[in-house]
């Protein structure tokens, strides 16, 4: 059976509770399969209905959801029948909210009530003080606020109450409960990030990470390019004013230019920053994964889509080796991991030590998916 380990000679499930350490910073690769035949997004070719509007459904909970609990988005995409998030807990982001902030969060997260286009409304005053009388309460909703099982509980029962009154039908929506792994190192959570913002391309649904529109990949490619629009808009103005071609006050075409620019730049704000080295990122606790920037992702992304889309394995670019080498990640073994990350691992990933140290916490043996970790990543 897919997930089992072994202990005392018995082989038995892993339950869930072994992989996920409540109160412990984690980094989480969740995903959902649909259990009907008409599909989450897309057009679905047995019933001939278009459900493509779904895609921004999930987008949108997601980003509502990072906004409400303390827990970061890393990375996410959107299929047909299934979607997939990388989440980062942070339980240290939670202990430091006042308790009216953990309530404002917890009423976000669940609504109590909506406007008439159904979109969720902030809790007033008097909703908010009602919940502060209950201690108990409080302290429960501050544990909760930085629980993946909460979360994904509050993304996946939206789209599917959604989903299911749109179908008009009832029952299930998703396969059961949520399928996730952990991620224990650097290695491990780019590999998955890569592996997570590439579904579309190895689907061959599209050919190139801008082209994979509900992917936090996408979301990262439309901030910098916003970013780029801004500097060349500021930099045109100043050479404009330099030979005294500048109007005092820009035209109507520039702001509404310079206020789109803007307004892509901040398509990422939401989601998990990257690097660790960038202090300007940190907003809100926030803090990034590891020493690399989006440009040196976005590149690594790129050159990696290539070569999984062309079959063939080429060259890495000079400039992009020092990121696999930083890694301690050979480029076959990248290439290997990136395209058939699902298939090798599974409810931890990371190198040999560090699973073996994971199931040692965990009163197991080992986990599934160590050969596959040392043929790829080595023994630590």
């Amino acid at each position: 059976m897919i997930g089992e380990f072994e202990k005392g000679g018995i082989s038995m499930p892993n339950a869930r509770k072994d992989i996920v350490k409540d109160g412990e910073e984690g980094v989480y690769h969740c995903w959902s399969r649909c259990v009907r035949r008409s599909f989450l997004c897309g057009k679905d070719s047995y019933s001939g209905n278009d459900y493509e509007h779904r895609r921004e459904w999930l987008r949108a909970r997601l980003e509502w959801l990072a906004d409400s609990f303390c827990i970061e988005v890393v990375t996410f995409s959107v299929m047909q029948n299934h979607h997939h998030v990388i989440l980062r807990t942070r339980p240290d982001l939670a202990k430091a909210l006042s308790d009216e902030e953990v309530v404002r969060r917890r009423l976000r997260a669940l609504p109590q009530r909506r406007d008439e286009d159904w979109n969720p409304v902030e809790p007033d005053e008097k909703e908010v003080a009602a919940v502060l009388l209950d201690e108990e309460k409080v302290e429960l909703y501050r544990k909760q606020s930085a629980s993946l099982s909460k979360f994904m509980a509050y993304l996946n029962e939206n789209i599917a109450r959604r989903s299911n009154a749109e179908d008009n039908v009832t029952g299930r929506f998703f396969e059961g409960r949520f399928k996730c792994s952990a991620l224990l190192d650097e290695a491990a959570i780019l590999a998955c990030m890569a592996y997570v913002d590439l579904n579309e391309v190895r689907a061959k649904l599209a050919d190139t990470p801008e082209g994979s529109v509900f992917s936090g990949a996408y979301d990262r490619i439309v901030a910098r390019q916003g970013a780029e629009k801004i500097k060349a808009l500021e930099d045109a103005r100043l050479s404009e004013s330099s030979q005294g071609l500048a109007p005092e006050k820009l035209t109507e075409q520039q702001q509404r230019a310079i206020d789109e620019a803007k307004r892509a730049q901040r398509k990422d704000r939401w989601l998990c920053p990257l690097d660790n080295r960038n202090a300007s990122a940190r907003q809100g606790g926030k803090r990034g994964l590891f020493p690399l920037s989006v440009d040196e992702y976005l590149e690594l992304l790129d050159w990696t889509g290539r070569q999984i889309k062309a079959g063939k394995r080429g060259a890495i670019p000079a400039h992009l080796a020092p990121i696999l080498k930083r890694l301690s990640v050979e480029v076959d073994a990248w290439l290997r991991m990136v395209e058939s990350f699902g298939s090798l691992f599974w409810r931890v990933v990371g190198r040999v030590d560090a699973m073996l140290s994971a199931a040692r916490a965990a009163g197991r043996r080992w986990f599934k998916g160590l050969a596959a970790s040392r043929s790829v990543l080595g023994e630590g």
